[in-house]
């Protein structure tokens, strides 16, 4: 079973989290950690995975390192953090 995945410094974008995202809001049950470091992601793929984390109850761990993530896109992460 897979409870850990690292795609840090794959060329993700916002593309690839969209579509990582919506994987693991219908098929993850067992994902507790998944590092997406060093993927050029924006806000808008911030705004798929907090979609994602308002389902998906076994991921514990989310690395979000040297993303262009801005502050905005923290704020709505933590939003739907607060809410579990």
């Amino acid at each position: 079973t897979l409870t850990e995945l690292n795609l840090s410094h794959n060329r993700l974008g916002d593309a690839g989290a969209e579509l990582l995202a919506q994987a693991l809001t219908k098929h993850n049950r067992t994902l507790v950690t998944l590092n997406l470091g060093g993927n050029d992601m924006t806000d808008s793929a911030v705004v798929n995975l907090a979609e994602m984390l308002e389902f998906n109850t076994s991921l514990r761990a989310l690395g979000l390192q040297e993303n262009r993530i801005s502050d905005r896109g923290v704020a709505l992460l933590a939003n739907v953090l607060k809410q579990k």
